[in-house]
């Protein structure tokens, strides 16, 4: 394929990633679709494409890169062996004080990414920047923010204001004294410090035959040594090799860390001086990269891996008091919407969500809060409601109570996703992608069994027929039907363009309505007889149709709905009767609206969101419940680490 393009085929379109040379072994991945079908980069979702971009600079040489990320996210929760029970954010993983980080994410003002600085409860965000920024980093005193526009190091102070422009160069680390920055000079070709107050630079490591670059540095808390990452002149522009090195601040003493060689970067030292936190980085010949964090001393000894949990985590930074570590956590299909800035203990345990769509964190030195209490207060409704949220294992099954709030955790594998519950609600099907198979767990008993084997693993939607006695999932532009008894599978052809996703049963079991994509990117609901025939569309909106639910009654169908540019993307809740008329939006917060579900009596519906307030004083993410039209919102139980809901 010409320039080496790599084509990436899913659902009815193609994916075409083409690396674009910028200067000096720096590339940027550009990423097509269709005509029509818009730009799939930091807001993909799950049902648009298997692999996300997202604009990392930490991970690549030099320049702001886009870097093709299959990755996999971590975990939050913690249950007890014995009897399943699950008490919320485990209280021995919840830290003690809620701190300020500064990150890059998505703009609202165009598609470049912009300096935002968030509590890592996920309260008080707000932008710093609105002409571009990324790789934000805290002075020493928490009094100024060096980070990068382009091909260019910048400065402003904690507030956003007094912007100016320092030196041409990437990756930026502040020395302690606040005075001085180690980058990435030459166009990446040297290591350099600039006196920030004078501007003179001074190179301190040059390139060398067999070192043909420098990146990201970080200085050791005594400002006496300099961590930094050297790009090898071995590997190609696809596989760049990369090793730490120290070298004292005149650039004296230029060592080698040993075994950090071929993969190490984005160093960050410990507040006390005895590790190094680095990403152990893995680069495909395809464009793809992802990582895991280690640490390491300073001298090459007691190397440790500090993420355990499948996926790509990256660019680890340090908690000032060294007890806590925020990171890049990339999007593990299912769960798309997991990827953004976690933190996690020192040794890789209790996992906490920050903020979505947002990477290389850097902490403030100093501020620190109490975390702020939000009291939640249930339904007045009956059955348990499913879903999938973080585990120390990946993503596992739990079920909460909307009354009473008590909440259970029904799976240990951490791979669970789509659950849904039978007719009779004693029983929940749920994937596994790790094994492409569907499982059926009985709450009471908790035995489990699967029962079916999927087509490829990352399907991720499947419904009960309302007799109990069948189930449907999508497969391209298929829909299977399946006996749980004779284990046959019926095939309803859609004679369609596209995919069907998303399928729900109408309550008299005559018919299927699903979101069907159509391979210009285009969203329909639709529906189908269950025993196949001609595809009726029963409404189009501007964006992306998901989550279909059918009331208990038959009246209305209950769906997702996304819009707008994947920068400044919208998502809320809707409902329609199934012959298209009287289409009402239910919630629309500023935040993510998802997964809505019908109550078992059709009284109320139970969702995902963000909270009314997702950035304000009192964030409260996590399941809500409302009644059919939307009114008396309630939240039932929070966390910000939810995938899917069923009721």
């Amino acid at each position: 394929m010409p320039g080496g393009d790599r084509l990436i085929r899913s659902r009815g379109f193609t994916v075409r990633a083409r690396p674009r040379r910028r200067g000096r072994r720096r590339y940027v991945w550009s990423i097509f679709r269709p005509p029509g079908s818009g730009v799939c980069a930091l807001a993909c979702r799950r049902e648009d494409v298997l692999m996300r971009v997202f604009s990392q600079r930490r991970f690549a040489s030099g320049a702001f890169a886009a870097v093709l990320v299959v990755a996999m996210t971590g975990t939050s929760y913690a249950a007890s062996p014995r009897d399943g029970s699950y008490g919320g954010e485990a209280q021995d993983s919840e830290p003690r004080t809620t701190r300020l980080i500064a990150y890059s994410g998505s703009g609202l003002e165009g598609r470049q990414p912009q300096i935002y600085t968030i509590r890592t409860d996920g309260s008080h965000r707000r932008q710093l920047t609105t002409t571009g920024g990324y790789n934000p980093i805290w002075s020493h005193d928490g009094a100024q923010i060096a980070f990068q526009r382009n091909d260019w190091i910048w400065q402003m102070n904690a507030s956003g204001a007094s912007r100016k422009r320092l030196v041409q160069g990437y990756s930026p680390a502040w020395a302690p004294d606040g005075k001085r920055l180690t980058y990435s000079c030459r166009e990446g070709v040297g290591l350099c410090v600039l006196d920030v107050a004078t501007g003179a630079e001074t190179l301190i490591v040059a390139a060398t035959d067999t070192w043909s670059g420098a990146d990201s540095s970080t200085w050791s808390p005594d400002g006496t040594w300099i961590a930094f990452t050297r790009i090898s002149t071995d590997g190609d522009e696809y596989t760049q090799h990369r090793q730490l090195f120290r070298v004292r601040a005149d650039g004296s003493e230029l060592v080698p860390i040993p075994h950090t060689y071929p993969r190490a970067t984005s160093p960050d030292w410990s507040p006390d001086g005895a590790t190094i936190l680095y990403t152990d980085v893995y680069s495909g010949r395809g464009g793809e990269e992802s990582g895991d964090i280690w640490s390491i001393r300073p001298d090459g000894t007691g190397k440790r891996r500090v993420t355990r949990t499948a996926g790509s985590q990256v660019s680890g930074a340090w908690s000032p008091d060294g007890d806590r570590i925020a990171m890049y956590n990339g999007p593990e299909f299912p769960y798309a919407n997991m990827d953004g800035v976690w933190t996690t203990k020192a040794d890789g345990t209790g996992r906490k969500f920050v903020v979505r769509a947002a990477g290389a964190p850097s902490w403030h030195p100093t501020k620190a809060w109490a975390p702020t209490p939000v009291p939640e207060s249930g339904s007045a409704s009956g059955q348990r409601i499913a879903f999938v949220a973080a585990s120390e294992a990946g993503y596992d099954l739990f079920t909460v109570h909307p009354g009473s709030q008590s909440v259970e955790q029904l799976t240990t594998t951490g791979t669970a996703h789509s659950p849904t519950w039978s007719p009779d609600h004693t029983q929940i099907a749920y994937g596994s992608h790790s094994d492409s198979g569907i499982w059926l767990i009985d709450v009471r008993t908790r035995t489990r069994h699967r029962v079916a084997d999927l087509s490829y693993p990352w399907q991720f939607s499947m419904a009960w027929s309302p007799d109990g006695r069948q189930m449907v999932w999508p497969d391209a532009n298929e829909l299977i039907v399946f006996d749980l008894r004779t284990r046959q599978r019926t095939t309803i052809t859609l004679e369609t363009d596209g995919a069907s996703l998303y399928p729900t049963w109408s309550p008299n079991g005559r018919q299927i309505a699903f979101a069907l994509q159509s391979s210009l990117g285009r969203w329909d609901i639709a529906v189908v007889s269950a025993r196949g025939g001609d595809v009726r569309r029963v409404i189009r909106l501007p964006g992306v149709e998901t989550h279909l639910n059918w009331s208990p009654d038959g009246r209305r169908l209950l769906f997702a709905h996304r819009s707008g540019p994947y920068w400044a993307e919208t998502t809320s809740l809707f409902s329609v009767r199934p012959d298209g008329s009287d289409v009402r939006e239910l919630k629309s917060t500023p935040g993510l609206d998802a997964e809505p579900a019908w109550s078992p009596d059709g009284r109320h519906f139970a969702y995902y969101s963000d909270g009314p307030a997702p950035y304000g004083k009192a964030p409260q993410p996590g399941i809500w419940t409302a009644g059919p039209y939307g009114g008396s919102p309630r939240l039932v139980h929070r966390d910000r680490a939810i995938t899917d809901v069923d009721w």
